[in-house]
């Protein structure tokens, strides 16, 4: 028997459809887990909030929160600014090991760098590829980008 209730969001229930039929197999029994543990192991509290909690399945954050004293579970997401209620369902930032791993996979070689910066380079693309960051660090949008770029231009 759930010990908690599953309400969704409005917005949290329109992402959850937009998104692709094998990422909601993927995602959805987990949600469904929620009602019956709320903050099951590897969940985890966002800071500055009450009762908000992300679970990571895949590459997606479920953001949902808990009510103990209704036995409610509402699934949710953070939005920016004022930390509006806005979309279920997000893709993850991949980290720089994975950067890092992606390069090496595609036969770059990594030459060094000051501090946490380490700069990849391959007989094919002209400019090297300089990364910044802990290896456990968030990737940045642009790094990303850098790193797709430069591989793609590897395999011409």
């Amino acid at each position: 028997m759930n010990g908690y209730w599953l309400t969704f969001a409005r917005s949290a229930r329109k992402e959850l459809e937009a998104l692709p039929a094998s990422v909601v197999a993927r995602v959805f029994p987990r949600i469904e887990a929620l009602a019956d543990t709320p903050r099951p192991v590897g969940s985890h509290k966002l800071r500055g909030e009450k009762n908000l909690w992300r679970i990571r399945v895949g590459e997606y954050r479920v953001i949902h929160s808990v009510d103990d004293r209704v036995a409610l579970s509402t699934l949710r997401q953070s939005g920016s600014g004022a930390r509006r209620i806005a979309n279920a369902v997000m893709p993850m930032t991949r980290k720089i090991r994975e950067l890092i791993r992606d390069l090496e996979a595609a036969g770059f070689v990594d030459r060094g760098g000051k501090g946490d910066h380490r700069n990849f380079t391959h007989p094919k693309v002209a400019k090297p590829v300089t990364i910044s960051g802990k290896p456990g660090d968030d990737a940045k949008h642009y790094q990303e980008k850098a790193v797709r770029v430069a591989i793609e231009e590897s395999k011409r």
